[in-house]
C-alpha cells in the first residue's frame, strides 16, 4: 500500500567465521586471564562504571586512569604491553568506535613516543587485517548474491591487474 519494500539481509556465519570469532575471543580472554591483576592503590577506586558514568570531571577521571596505568606499567611492564596490544587489536577488529583513539592517546601517555608509534602501528595493522578478514568471511557471499554484476566486474579487474 505504501510502496515501500523492506529487505532483510540475513548473514549466516560459516565454520570459518565461527572459528575466527572463537580464536579472537579466546586469545583476548586468555590474555585477560593470564595478565597479573591490578593491585595498585592508584587503581582501587576505578571501575568501568566510573568511566561510563558521564562525570563532568573528565580531567580528574583521565588523571586517575593515567595514574593507574602508570602504576601497573611500573610493576608489570611486559604484561602492560601485551594487555594493551590485545585490547587494541580486539577493539579494532570488532570495529568498536572511539576505543582505538582513546587507546592511542593512552599509549602516548604511558610510553615513550617511539614505543607508542611502534605499538599503534603494529596493533592498528593487525586489527585492521582482522576486521577486513572478518568482513570477507561474513559478507562475501551476501555481496556476491546481492550485486553479481558489480562483483563480476571487480573480479575481472583484479584478475587483469594481477
Amino acid at each position: 500500500a505504501s510502496g515501500f519494500r523492506t529487505r532483510c539481509i540475513v548473514i549466516m556465519p560459516d565454520k570459518a567465521s565461527i572459528a575466527y570469532f572463537a580464536t579472537l575471543f579466546g586469545v583476548t580472554a586468555a590474555t585477560l586471564y593470564l595478565v597479573p591483576p591490578v593491585e595498585q592503590e592508584a587503581c582501587k577506586e576505578l571501575s568501568f562504571s566510573t568511566f561510563f558514568s558521564g562525570s563532568s570531571n573528565l580531567k580528574g577521571m583521565a588523571k586517575e586512569f593515567l595514574e593507574c596505568g602508570e602504576a601497573y606499567k611500573a610493576d608489570n611492564p611486559v604484561s602492560a604491553i601485551v594487555l594493551y596490544s590485545v585490547l587494541y587489536t580486539a577493539f579494532l577488529a570488532a570495529s568498536v568506535p572511539g576505543c582505538t583513539t582513546m587507546l592511542s592517546v593512552l599509549s602516548g601517555a604511558l610510553w615513550h613516543p617511539a614505543i607508542s608509534i611502534l605499538l599503534i602501528t603494529i596493533n592498528s595493522s593487525t586489527g585492521g587485517l582482522c576486521a577486513y578478514y572478518l568482513s570477507h568471511l561474513m559478507l562475501r557471499e551476501t555481496v556476491t548474491k546481492r550485486f553479481p554484476s558489480l562483483f563480476t566486474k571487480l573480479s575481472l579487474l583484479v584478475e587483469k591487474r594481477s
